[in-house]
C-alpha cells in the first residue's frame, strides 16, 4: 500500500476528453457559482435530483447540490461521449450514485465529497475509490470525537497533539477512513473497524485492520490539502504505473463563478 501526504498543484493547461485505464483523475471547484451558471446546471439534473434539491431547508444548500451534482454530469459527459442531462445513475444501498448508461460508461467508478463551498471529485476505470474533503475548523470536543469514531492509539496521536497540530491530526485520519469507507461502499459504522497509522507529525503510514489481513497491500492512499484550510484523501485500488492528474473545474468548466471571469477560458 501506498500512503502520501503532500500539496497539490491545480494549475492544469488543458481539461481531459478522455479517462485513460491507467489514470486516475481529481477535479476540484469552488460551488459558489453565479445565477447564470446555476440556472444552465439546474436544466441538465434529473427529475429525482431536482426533487432532492428541493428537500433542503436552506437556499444555500440547494444551490450547492445543484451546483455539485451539475458539475459532475459535466465532467462525465467528457469522458462518455454524452450530453450531461442524458446521463443515467443508479444508486446503491447506501445511496452511493453509480453510472447506469452501458457496458463502457458503467466502467467509470467515482466519488464526490464536498465540504462548505468546495468540491472534489475523483474518476478512475474499473476500480473502486472515494474521496473526502473537509474544511479546517474547530472543533471544540476534538478529543471526544476522536475517543468515539477513532482506535485507542489514533485517539492517542490526536490527545498527544496540541494546538491546530490537534485538529489537523483529527481532520488527517477523518478524510483517511471517510475516503476508505466511500471507496469500499461501506457506512459510517465501519468506521472503527478501520486504523490509520501516522507518524508523531501526521505523515500517513499504512492503513490497518485485525479482521483484514492484508488490507494495507489492497489501497494507495493520498492525503493532500486542495485549498487553504481543507483537508482531502483520496483512496483507490492499489495498481502499478497509475497516474493521478488533477484539475480546477472552477477554470476549465465554470467562467460564471462568482468573482470570476465574464467569458469562459479556452479549453
Amino acid at each position: 500500500m501506498s500512503m502520501m501526504k503532500y500539496e497539490i498543484s491545480w494549475d492544469k493547461p488543458e481539461a481531459p476528453s478522455r479517462l485513460p485505464d491507467n489514470e486516475i483523475h481529481i477535479w476540484k471547484s469552488s460551488l459558489d457559482v453565479q445565477e447564470k451558471k446555476m440556472a444552465e446546471l439546474s436544466k441538465i439534473l434529473s427529475p429525482d435530483e431536482i426533487e432532492r434539491a428541493g428537500r433542503f431547508h436552506f437556499d444555500r444548500d440547494k444551490r450547492r447540490f445543484i451546483a455539485g451534482r451539475g458539475m459532475l454530469r459535466e465532467i462525465l459527459a467528457r469522458y462518455i461521449d454524452k450530453k450531461s442531462e442524458d446521463i443515467k445513475f443508479t444508486y446503491t444501498s447506501r445511496g452511493k450514485p453509480q453510472i447506469d448508461d452501458g457496458a463502457e460508461a458503467g466502467r467509470i467508478s467515482f466519488s464526490l465529497s464536498h465540504s462548505h463551498e468546495l468540491v472534489l471529485y475523483a474518476f478512475t476505470r474499473d476500480h473502486p475509490i472515494g474521496v473526502d474533503v473537509e474544511r479546517a475548523r474547530s472543533i471544540e470536543d476534538v478529543e471526544g470525537l476522536a475517543r468515539r469514531f477513532f482506535s485507542e492509539r489514533e485517539y492517542r496521536l490526536v490527545n498527544a497533539s496540541s494546538g491546530a497540530k490537534k485538529q489537523e491530526m483529527f481532520f488527517t485520519i477523518w478524510t483517511i477512513k471517510e475516503a476508505y469507507l466511500k471507496a469500499t461502499g461501506e457506512g459510517l459504522s465501519g468506521l472503527e473497524d478501520i486504523e490509520v497509522s501516522l507518524s508523531p507529525d501526521g505523515v500517513p503510514l499504512e492503513l490497518i485492520s485485525a479482521g483484514r489481513p492484508g488490507l494495507m497491500k489492497q489501497w494507495e492512499i493520498d492525503s493532500f490539502s486542495p485549498a487553504d484550510d481543507y483537508f482531502a484523501a483520496v483512496v483507490s485500488a492499489n495498481r502499478t504505473n497509475v497516474t493521478k492528474r488533477f484539475f480546477d473545474a472552477e477554470r476549465l468548466l465554470l467562467p460564471f463563478v462568482r468573482g470570476g471571469d465574464v467569458n469562459p477560458p479556452p479549453l
